[in-house]
C-alpha cells in the first residue's frame, strides 16, 4: 500500500484508492504466493474481508482516472513482488498501447521519487504488449497489456420485403440473416 500511495508522487483520489484497494484484495494470493493458504484467515480478518474475491470490476465514468490508477497498481505489484506476472487483456490495439504507455510513466515516476532506482530496477526486455522488469533482488517481474477486440452482433430475422429498407440502418453493426418465412423478432 505505501508503494502506492508514496510512491509516484501522485495525490490519489478517494475513489482511486478504492480501486486500488479492491484491485490489491483481488491480488493477496499473488502476493502471498506460497504463504496464502496458511496466511489466508488472518489477512482476511487483517483486511475486513469476509472472503477472497478474484475479481473486480471497475466502472466509472470517463476521465477518472481508470488507466490511471490501474497502471499504479500494476506497478505496484511489479516494484513489491517478485517473480509476478501481470496480465491485462485490453478492449483494442489503441487501448493496450495507452495502457503499457501509463505502466512505463509510472514506473518513470518511481523513478523520480526515488522508490526505486534503474540501476536495481529495470526493464530487460519491452515490446508493445510485454515489459520484462529485473527486481533488486535479481527475479523477473512481468506485466503485458494484450489488445482483444469488440464487436457487437446482433442477429435479425426478417422476411425479404422488410429486409432492403433495414438493410441500410444495419449494414456496420449488425449481422443480418435472412429466413424468408420468418416474421421481424424483435429483440
Amino acid at each position: 500500500k505505501k508503494t502506492f500511495m508514496e510512491g509516484f508522487g501522485v495525490k490519489w483520489n478517494d475513489n482511486q484508492i478504492k480501486v486500488f484497494t479492491n484491485g490489491l484484495a483481488a491480488c493477496l494470493p499473488y502476493i502471498y504466493g506460497d504463504t496464502w493458504r496458511d496466511s489466508q484467515n488472518r489477512v482476511l480478518k487483517e483486511w475486513g474481508l469476509k472472503q477472497h474475491m478474484m475479481y473486480i470490476l471497475v466502472n466509472m465514468a470517463r476521465r477518472n482516472g481508470k488507466t490511471f490508477v490501474c497502471s499504479g497498481l500494476v506497478c505496484a505489484l511489479l516494484i513489491c513482488v517478485p517473480r509476478i506476472k501481470v496480465a491485462i487483456f485490453a478492449t483494442c490495439l489503441r487501448t493496450s498501447h495507452m495502457f503499457m504507455e501509463a505502466v512505463t510513466d509510472m514506473m518513470e515516476r518511481a523513478y523520480t521519487q526515488g522508490t526505486i532506482r534503474k540501476e536495481d530496477f529495470f526493464p530487460l526486455a519491452k515490446n508493445m504488449e510485454t515489459v520484462i522488469y529485473q527486481g533488486e533482488d535479481g527475479t523477473k517481474r512481468t506485466v503485458g497489456c494484450f489488445p482483444g477486440s469488440v464487436r457487437v452482433s446482433i442477429i435479425f430475422f426478417m422476411n425479404e420485403e422488410e429486409e432492403e429498407e433495414e438493410r441500410t440502418l444495419l449494414y456496420q453493426t449488425i449481422s443480418v440473416r435472412r429466413y424468408s418465412s420468418c416474421p421481424f423478432l424483435p429483440i
